[in-house]
């Protein structure tokens, strides 16, 4: 998969994790941190009441938290802490790597609040591997370039693997898992505007009982919208959001 492979220009080994998708725009190919280091496009809010308050682009018409943090499938993929053996054949030899979602969070752009301490689940979980995996470095196979420069490249760096995959792969692993660790699916009215990819900014209440109490700061702010679906029918115009996202609270 490409995307797994791909990396910015820069940060290497800070920011992999790309999304390859289509809209009506057309083919995209963008990095998970590209996407949620722009601004939202539109702002809903679920109030339960007729009114709109001021700031807002729309109501959400209602919501359903499909998973919010599942816990024992994160840790079985190794979202928040892993470690990979990557192995050499051409120079018989491994490399240990261990990866730490705690690590992980200086260099990445979130939705929600970032911070010194990784929030999502008990600092227990984050301190020791949860999965082990193993990997085959491509040292020696198919040198980048062609023709002659491919033999110079060969001959200049013969130890020198063509992807490093101790740089990016795993990293990008746990960047995919924590994207989709919290899914939420709203229906609003009809929106032809937003799109696959686009970040909104939604607003939910606190639930305390059986009443409807402030904005929750934990549940509430960006989200990344993973795919849309509208339906027309004789009685109105809706559309369905499937969003996610990758930490809770609001940035600062």
């Amino acid at each position: 998969m490409v995307g797994k492979k791909a990396v910015p220009a820069e940060g290497i080994g800070d920011a992999a994790g790309f999304l390859f998708f289509q809209t009506r725009d057309g083919f995209h190919f963008k990095s998970i941190d590209n996407i949620f280091g722009g601004d939202p496009v539109k702002k809903f809010i679920f109030n339960n009441t007729e009114g709109l308050p001021i700031g807002y682009n729309g109501k959400i018409l209602n919501y359903n938290i499909e998973s919010d943090t599942e816990l024992h499938q994160n840790l079985t993929m190794g979202t928040y802490h892993n470690k990979s053996i990557f192995f050499d054949f051409y120079n018989m030899n491994y490399k240990e790597k261990v990866y730490s979602i705690e690590e992980q969070q200086s260099g990445l752009k979130v939705a929600g609040q970032k911070g010194d301490k990784f929030n999502f689940v008990a600092e227990e979980f984050t301190k020791t591997p949860s999965r082990f995996m193993t990997h085959i470095l491509d040292t020696g196979v198919d040198p980048k370039g062609t023709g002659d420069k491919q033999l110079d490249n060969q001959k200049n760096n013969p130890i020198d693997p063509n992807f490093r995959a101790e740089d990016t792969m795993v990293q990008s692993i746990m960047r995919y898992n924590q994207l989709f660790s919290v899914k939420t699916q709203i229906t609003i009215a009809g929106d032809f505007s937003i799109k696959a990819g686009d970040l909104i900014e939604c607003d939910f209440p606190e639930l305390a009982g059986a009443q409807l109490s402030n904005r929750n700061d934990q549940s509430g702010g960006i989200y990344m919208v993973a795919h849309v679906c509208h339906r027309n029918t004789p009685d109105g115009c809706f559309s369905s959001l499937g969003l996610v996202r990758d930490s809770y609270g609001r940035r600062a």
